[in-house]
Formats: C-alpha cells, sequence, structure tokens
C-alpha cells in the first residue's frame, strides 16, 4: 500500500511525501518510515482513527480496510499527533492507485504553467419555469422603446453570479450600467426561479415565457491562478485555476462574469524536494548504537537551543589530553533529533568522555537508558565469518514481515560455548551468540511469533 502525508498547515516547512509501505506492516513500521518525514521520533508518535488510538502492533490493512472505509483503502485517513496535539493527516492508497499518485507527482516543473488550450466559448441553458420574476432591461434607443417595451418586460431579473476566486482583490470590477425603472405591475415576485445573465432584450424578444435562453458570452477576458500557499508548491501539491469568462465591452448582459473552477495537476522533480532527516541511530552499526549519547535540557522548553552546549563541548577538545584517541560517527556525529542532541560515539572512551563533560544544565544518557531497551540473547548460525550485524538484521527483516530492527543494540558477540551446544541452531557451521537489547514493540513482535523468528533454513530463539 501507499502511504500520504497530508500537511494542513501551509506554512510547515515539511513537504508532503507519499511512500510505499508493505500490506502486512504494523502501526509502528508505520511510525519508523515517517521518522524521517515528520521528524518526530516514533515513540512520541500517536496514530488515531475517529474513535480509537491505534496500538503499534495492530495491523495497518485491517485498519484501513475494516474500520475505516469498508474495504476501500483509496483515500482512507488517520491522523498523526505528537503531544495530544494533531500534525498530519495520513491518507492511504492500494497499489494501483498509488503508482498513478507517485507519477502524477513526478511531471516536470513547467507543470505549473499548464495551458488552457480551449475553454468552451458557448454555453446555453434551457430554464423552464411556470412563471417568471418580470423586470425591466432595456438599454435601446428612445426610437425603438415603443417596440421593445414588450420583450423587455419578458426578460427576469438576473441574479450576479456568485464569485468563486478566494482572492478578491483579483476579481474584475463589475459595470455599473443604468435600469429603467419597472411598473409595479410589472414586477411582481411570482417565482424564486435563478437565471444567468441575458443577452439583448432584442434577441430575445420571441422567446416564450416558459422558455428563457440564457446565452453567455464568448470571450475570455481573464484567467487567474490561485495556490494553496503563497510558497513555492511542493511534490504532491495542486493549483486551482479559475476560468473568468466576461462579456465583451458593448454588450448588453446584465451579469458580467462567469467562473469555472477546475484543478490542473502541479508537479515537481523529486530530486528537488529536501527530505527531513532521518533518527540519527538508523545509520549506527548495531555493536555501536550502545555508545550513542542523547543529551536533553532539563529545563522544560519547546525547541531548546544547544549552541551553548555545543561551544562548551568544542572547548574540551582544547584541554583534553586524550582528544586524538577520541572517534566518532564518520556520518552524523552530533546533531540534533527530536528536541535532543544526539552524539553517535563508536567506542566507550569516547562515550565516557562526552558524558563526564556534559554541563550541569543538561542530561545525559544512553540510547538503552532513553528506550528502555530490553536485555535478550539470541545464538545464530556463522554462515560467514564475520558477517556485519547490520546484514544480519536487514535478513531478519526482510524473512520476518512487520519487524524493525533500528534500535537494537548489541552488547555481546561471542562463539556459543562448546557446554552449550544444545543451544546450537545447526551441526553445519559454527554458531555464535549475541546478546542485545531491542525496544519494546520489537519484543512484542517476537512474543507474536513464539519468540522464534526466520533467518535463513532457521528459526532463532530468543531468550528473554
Amino acid at each position: 500500500m501507499f502511504v500520504k502525508i497530508k500537511l494542513e498547515d501551509e506554512g510547515n516547512a515539511k513537504v508532503p511525501h507519499i511512500f510505499e509501505i508493505k500490506d502486512t506492516a504494523t502501526v509502528y513500521n508505520l511510525k519508523t518510515h515517517l521518522e524521517s518525514f515528520v521528524g518526530i521520533s516514533a515513540d512520541e508518535q500517536e496514530i488515531k482513527t475517529l474513535d480509537r488510538t491505534l496500538g503499534n502492533c495492530d495491523k495497518l490493512d485491517k485498519v484501513v480496510n475494516q474500520e475505516i472505509d469498508g474495504n476501500k483503502m483509496n483515500g482512507a485517513a488517520i491522523s498523526l499527533y505528537k503531544n495530544k496535539k494533531f500534525h498530519c493527516f495520513l491518507q492511504f492508497y492500494n497499489r494501483i492507485e498509488g503508482g498513478n499518485q507517485t507519477n502524477f507527482f513526478r511531471q516536470p516543473p513547467d507543470a505549473k504553467k499548464f495551458a488552457i488550450d480551449q475553454v468552451p466559448p458557448y454555453f446555453e441553458y434551457i430554464v423552464e419555469t411556470s412563471e417568471a420574476w418580470y423586470s425591466t432591461a432595456s438599454e435601446m434607443d428612445s426610437s425603438d422603446s415603443t417596440n421593445s417595451s414588450t420583450s423587455s418586460d419578458s426578460i427576469g431579473d438576473a441574479l450576479t453570479l456568485k464569485r468563486t476566486s478566494t482572492d478578491k482583490s483579483n476579481s474584475p470590477v463589475k459595470r455599473s450600467r443604468p435600469v429603467a425603472e419597472p411598473n409595479e405591475s410589472d414586477c411582481e415576485p411570482t417565482s424564486t426561479a435563478v437565471m444567468l445573465p441575458l443577452k439583448e432584450a432584442n434577441q430575445t424578444s420571441n422567446i416564450s415565457e416558459h422558455e428563457t435562453r440564457v446565452l453567455i458570452s464568448e470571450s475570455v477576458s481573464e484567467v487567474s491562478v490561485t495556490s494553496p500557499s503563497p510558497e513555492i508548491p511542493s511534490e504532491g501539491q495542486q493549483i486551482e485555476i479559475t476560468v473568468v469568462e466576461k462579456a465583451p465591452e458593448g454588450s448588453s448582459t446584465l451579469g458580467d462574469i462567469a467562473n469555472h473552477n477546475f484543478t490542473v495537476p502541479l508537479k515537481l522533480d523529486s530530486a528537488a524536494v529536501q527530505s527531513a532527516p532521518a533518527a540519527p541511530y538508523i545509520i549506527m552499526k548495531p555493536e555501536h548504537r550502545k555508545y550513542a549519547v542523547v543529551i536533553s535540557n532539563n529545563v522544560d522548553e519547546q525547541n531548546p537551543a544547544y549552541s551553548c552546549q555545543l561551544e562548551h563541548l568544542c572547548g574540551l577538545f582544547e584541554s583534553s589530553r586524550i582528544c586524538e584517541r577520541l572517534n566518532f560517527s564518520e556520518y552524523a556525529s552530533i546533531s540534533v533529533y527530536g528536541d535532543k542532541m544526539w552524539v553517535l560515539c563508536e567506542d566507550k572512551e569516547t562515550y565516557e568522555w562526552i558524558t563526564t563533560g556534559v554541563g550541569n544544565l543538561y542530561e545525559c544518557s544512553s540510547l538503552i537508558k532513553y528506550y528502555g531497551l530490553l536485555k535478550c540473547s539470541m545464538v545464530l548460525p556463522q554462515v560467514v565469518e564475520s558477517k556485519q550485524l547490520s546484514n544480519i538484521f536487514h535478513l531478519l527483516e526482510l524473512q520476518n514481515p512487520g519487524l524493525c530492527t533500528h534500535k537494537w543494540c548489541v552488547v555481546e558477540r561471542s562463539m556459543l560455548d562448546p557446554e552449550s551446544a544444545a543451544k546450537a541452531v545447526t551441526t553445519l557451521c559454527k554458531n555464535e551468540q549475541l546478546i542485545l537489547y531491542v525496544d519494546k514493540d520489537s519484543k512484542c513482535y517476537i512474543e507474536q511469533h513464539s519468540c522464534r523468528l526466520k533467518y535463513c533454513f532457521w528459526k532463532l530463539t530468543f531468550d528473554f
């Protein structure tokens, strides 16, 4: 299925996105995908339908198809909250409609200058009423006033069409014209039928009172383009084009303007759209995540500034005797995510140096403590010697849909003790044992599968 992030706040700096997620995914899988788009950690996200808050283990396809829209996935929407404050809508689409929308949003940038090739030049509406609302609308010369008196009595007093343009300052100014004072006997309102503007009286004098022909001018005098935001439109947005039909100069229509709204898709190159940063710990190796330092301000405030803390830490390098031995992540050594400062260390010595140097106004903790990870152990076959843990965990995710290992921290990796041969998964190769910490949602997922997950040809047992 496809998920569309629909932000309601036009001033929000985040741009909407459409991404694909597995049909078997859980709500927690959705949260981890959203982290990189909305800048809110998975644990802080609250996803709600109209009647309840969804649990992390709820299946998305069941929620979308059965609880929201009765087996009609396209357009089904749920809401994302942070600290009970609404953040955005999440709309769901099946593969066909999701593919159509993805292609729809990859149109070249100049599509916003979409040319209007042809506008219907002539419209005719037949309004049949039992009785008309008679009034006078004569603009003919005084010499023809006698001959046209009958026809002028049969012309309905047209009501002005309502403008649909959202920008009133850009709407054309209506022209005022004199209208003869009607007689009391000619203006008895016997019907409230709404009629569009009429052409000249001498062109409609032969039309009966039961059939009024409504003619709108051929000319198109103005085309106004209104976008939903004064900012540059982003990928996934559309613009509304309002075609304003205006009577030509010299015509005697009682109404001047007829508006026609339609939507033109606006596509931007996806390469030009900047995505929000992902959670910094995702790029770390599982064996290094235990050295990630999370620094938070003790003072409760929104969007705290860490410039003073950064200046303090940088000053420690100048006076440190071990600065040449400090090792940080190559990709995102220090960053701010979820209103917290993250420092990604790669060894124990660097981790202890950072935690010791943090000032009194700030509190630091490890990734394990910050997310309340749970300790467990597992034994797996060593098919390839020294295979990276990130590749092993990636294969676990592929073979166990709905599992997310982004927060897993490995604290010990060793060969299985020969005295524990009963725990060996296979005798075809060596076995190794991992001591690791996993998040609560992973534990819930593992327990739902009887603490046994697929890995290559085998099923690995997790002990909590």
